[in-house]
């Protein structure tokens, strides 16, 4: 005894299966040289400005270190929020 199909013809009651499509050789698909220099191009600007801007930005940290400010040995320093109503740090004048 056969099982009934109950879902209805195959490929949904309209015929065989879709056709094949067209063979198309891989020569014709691949991109042109011009767009891998193109590529190639691209990505070393890209690189070269990432770099510019990692060395920039690092060059900006080291100078904003203040290091014309020193302690003497063994003077106390507290580090921390300004006291109130004192002004902010680094001061707007030039430091004695």
């Amino acid at each position: 005894m056969a099982i009934p199909n109950t879902w209805g013809a195959p490929y949904g009651g309209y015929g065989g299966p879709p056709p094949a499509p067209p063979v198309i050789p891989a020569k014709d698909l691949r991109p042109r040289r011009l767009w891998y220099v193109v590529a190639a191009l691209l990505g070393a600007v890209l690189v070269g400005t990432g770099v510019t801007l990692v060395v920039l930005a690092i060059k900006d940290t080291v100078n904003s270190v203040d290091t014309a400010h020193t302690f003497a040995g063994g003077e106390p320093r507290t580090w921390g929020p300004p006291p109130s109503g004192a002004a902010p740090w680094p001061p707007a004048g030039p430091v004695a």
